[in-house]
Formats: C-alpha cells, structure tokens, sequence
C-alpha cells in the first residue's frame, strides 16, 4: 500500500478529504521516494490500466529504460518543473591508456561507492566514456568520489547537454526457432531456451520500457527489447525463412 507523503493538515492532525492541501517537506521527500520504490519495482508498468490517475515516465533521455515517476498533469500536481534527473560524463583522463570499459564496469564502480542502485539509471557507454543518469541530489557526490575504474583514471562532469542516444550502426542476424519473446532473447544473448524464459519470470526483460509478461509474446519491428544484467537491442523483424523451416531475424545489439 502506498500513500501520498504527508500534507500541511496532516501534521496538525486535520481531516483531509475535501481540499486540496499541499505537501510538508517530509511529505515530498516521501513522495519522490515513493516514486523511486515504484520505479524499482516496475510496479507502473503492472497496474498502469487499473490506475485512477494520469503519470509520465522519463529517464534523462528519449528511449531510457531506468525512469522516475510523475503523476499528474503538471497543472494539478504543481510539478511544471523539470524532472530531478541529470547527467554526468565519465571519460577516461587519457584515452589512449584507458581499459576497454563496459557498462558492467562502471555500475561496479558506482556500486563500491556506496551509491544505492535506486538512485542511479540508465548508463550508456560510447567510445569508453560513461553517461551515468541518475537524481539530481547524487550528482555532485557521483561527480567528485568517482575518479577510477578498473585500472583507468576518471575525470567526471556534470553535463547539460542534450543526450540522444543513437542506434548501433550495424544490423546483425541470428537464427530462432520462433518470434516468441523467449525464442528471441536466448538467441540474440546466447542464453538457453530455459534461461531466456528464467528472465522473464523473474521479471528483468522488458519491450519499450514495459514488463514482457508472457512467454508467448511476439514483439514488432522497430520494439527495443532489454533483459537487465544482458544490454538490449532494436528488433528489425524477419529477413527470411530458412530451408530448415527457422526464422533468420535481424537485430541491432547495444554493447
């Protein structure tokens, strides 16, 4: 059960019901929490139908798969703002020394930090420079305690570009035994039928951001599919049959 965070009434112990009464500064730190929990959870993409209220879903950037909540229109929720998510750059202060790093390596990074995972999104890696997105109030720790990853010394910055993740330029095929979700993932990550299956009950693939719920579903052209700990990629459709009677499918994979 979650409730709206502590309004201005309810710390003088009035009833509450009738008027539109605004939040304490405990009652929006609950909120923004509450919507952290949520986001953790991906309970949004659960009960999105069953809910009485209007939300919006943003990430830092367009297509980001780790997002914070905001319910209500901007007008009736008083939260014309911005949302509390920046960006900071993670480069390497000599590029030509630097490891080959992964996204798994600057997660780790983070993680031995001491920085809650809740608090931090999507990480997107290009050219061995990290773009960490993560709330607003973790920026500046993020930004001064993070200077070394693996054997690479870090310089980071807080950005405020405009970040656009492009697709990845090269389209690659892999054979399925059918356009099920499960046959899909276990060929484009090398997983077994059983394992690719195991993702989804656990509940860590996605499509467009939303929980994939049944084995049996079947994404479109153009769907980005994600299974956390695994990357993602953009599903292109099917390139053709094969004389065995599989699927050869054409896919583009985000390292």
């Amino acid at each position: 059960l979650l409730r709206h965070g502590e309004s201005e009434w309810n710390s003088l112990n009035l009833f509450t019901g009738w008027v539109d009464v605004d939040l304490t500064e405990k009652g929006v730190a609950e909120a923004k929490r509450g919507g952290e929990l949520l986001a953790e959870q991906d309970l949004l993409t659960r009960i999105k139908k069953s809910l009485f209220c209007s939300f919006q879903l943003y990430g830092g950037y367009e297509g980001a798969e780790r997002q914070v909540a905001r319910f209500g229109s901007g007008e009736t929720a008083r939260n014309e703002g911005e949302y509390p998510i920046v960006c900071v750059k993670a480069s390497p202060k000599s590029a030509k020394f630097s490891d080959e790093l992964s996204h798994r390596d600057f997660l780790g990074a983070l993680m031995s930090l001491g920085i809650k995972r809740e608090l931090i999104g999507d990480i997107v890696v290009a050219d061995k420079t990290g773009y960490i997105f993560c709330l607003e109030k973790s920026a500046a720790f993020l930004a001064e305690t993070l200077v070394k990853i693996r054997h690479t010394d870090i310089v980071c910055e807080i950005s405020d570009a405009d970040f656009e993740v492009k697709p990845p330029p090269e389209e690659t095929t892999v054979v399925i035994a059918s356009e099920r979700i499960d046959s899909i993932i276990a060929a484009v990550f090398s997983l077994s039928r059983s394992a690719a299956q195991e993702c989804i009950e656990k509940g860590i693939a996605f499509v467009n951001s939303a929980l994939v719920e049944k084995l049996t579903f079947v994404p479109e052209k153009g769907d980005i599919i994600s299974v956390r700990g695994h990357s993602r990629f953009i599903y292109e459709g099917t390139v053709k049959s094969t004389k065995k009677g599989r699927l050869l499918i054409s896919v583009r994979k985000y390292e």
